[in-house]
């Protein structure tokens, strides 16, 4: 199935998606009540959007596609252009022995993969500000760019469900405790051409830009996040 490249994403079209709570408490070390968080953070979020904006620092582009696959024992079997890419996941040792390859069906299937990116100049324009000496502006600009990235992929995922008529699904990234094989991301990021995007992956298997995520979502109904 062919990949789908969109570049020039309005930063209104995922702002929406923004973790507040996770942005201000996680990456900004706000402490406090929700209230408290919202009294501290929402301010100082306005000013950086508005700086954000004002110096078109949020460049987003994704990269897409849905693929054929089929599950085989542990493992996913993913078609593409007369070949195929298998990926193996760990199974839980304990409570229900969940494995990926068991929300994507042996008989044949389709999933989604995804490179979002919302652009290195977050990078670029972060490491100015650290030589200008503006230390706390470079911290939560690193943070809110995390966060956005996060929130974009958030969006597409949504976009990628309705595109495919379907309400339920799970996206999961390489790294995380249910995929935890990151030399993956090198095929994800082929298969959907993620250097149309400007994204690529280094030998040590991170995205670059930095403030990039990738995704397999599954669109099982019962895909869910589960722990090892």
């Amino acid at each position: 199935m062919m990949a789908r490249r969109v570049r020039g994403i309005p930063l209104d079209d995922y702002l929406s998606h923004l973790d507040r709570r996770a942005l201000f408490a996680g990456r900004w070390g706000l402490r406090g009540s929700p209230e408290e968080l919202a009294e501290q953070g929402e301010p100082r979020l306005r000013e950086l959007l508005a700086e954000v904006r004002m110096q078109g620092i949020a460049q987003a582009g994704v990269a897409y596609g849905f693929f054929a696959a089929h599950a085989e024992g542990d493992s996913v079997i993913v078609q593409h252009e007369g070949g195929e890419v298998r990926w193996s996941f760990p199974r839980q040792l304990r409570d229900e022995r969940l494995c990926l390859a068991d929300f994507v069906r042996a008989e044949g299937d389709v999933i989604g993969l995804m490179v979002v990116s919302v652009g290195p100049a977050w990078g670029e324009v972060g490491a100015a500000w650290r030589e200008a000496g503006r230390f706390r502006d470079f911290f939560e600009l690193h943070g809110l760019g995390a966060a956005l990235a996060e929130a974009l992929a958030d969006h597409w995922h949504e976009r990628m469900r309705k595109e495919r008529g379907i309400d339920a699904g799970q996206s999961y990234s390489f790294g995380f405790p249910a995929c935890p094989d990151l030399s993956a991301r090198g095929d994800l990021a082929r298969l959907v051409g993620a250097d149309r995007i400007g994204v690529e992956i280094t030998d040590g298997h991170m995205l670059v830009p930095e403030h990039s995520v990738d995704a397999l979502v599954l669109f099982h109904p019962a895909a869910r996040l589960f722990s090892p």
